[in-house]
């Protein structure tokens, strides 16, 4: 089976036609548009997009087959995805949300493991990653080049120089 990749996160319903409301995974809608295939994973089944289009930083995707506010959201939190090889090459300095997806992150300053990306996120902000810590709950680490200053996609490893007490902080709540 191809390696696939999330292109956006469904979030919840909206409106009365069965429309999606969805977190991009780096992709704008145009881009979207564009790929000749898409699958709804869990359970990996092929779907047909019939629109999408940019919503404020989120996308509104309507499924072919998914008529009204329920079968949407029988569809909340499921992912779509596309095959690798369907997607672009992204610009220098730019990354697929799935290549980040566990890559391990490393504190430059002592060569330390902090925990490995398990997702990526966007609330309004920069990109999230969503790192997995051993014995500690999840943190979040921006991903701005003045923090995450070295991705290695062939390592599977992103030098990081964290701010201090930037983990501390989001695990003391």
């Amino acid at each position: 089976m191809a390696e696939r990749f999330p292109v956006a996160r469904l979030v919840r319903p909206r409106g009365l036609r069965g429309e999606l409301v969805a977190d991009p995974a780096g992709l704008t809608a145009a881009e979207i548009r564009a790929l000749p295939a898409l699958f709804l994973d869990p359970p990996g089944t092929p779907v047909t997009v019939e629109n999408v289009r940019d919503h404020q930083e989120r996308l509104l995707i309507k499924l072919r087959g998914v008529d009204s506010p329920e079968a949407a959201e029988a569809l909340r939190g499921a992912v779509l995805s596309v095959e690798r090889q369907h997607l672009p090459e992204p610009e220098e300095g730019e990354y697929y949300f799935g290549d980040l997806m566990g890559c391990t992150v490393i504190d430059s300053r002592n060569g330390q493991p902090i925990g490995v990306v398990a997702n990526c996120a966007r609330y309004g902000g920069p990109v999230l990653l969503e790192v997995d810590v051993p014995g500690k709950p999840q943190v979040l680490i921006p991903f701005v080049k003045a923090i995450c200053h070295t991705v290695d996609l062939t390592a599977k490893q992103i030098l990081a120089e964290l701010p201090e007490g930037l983990i501390e902080s989001q695990q003391e709540r």
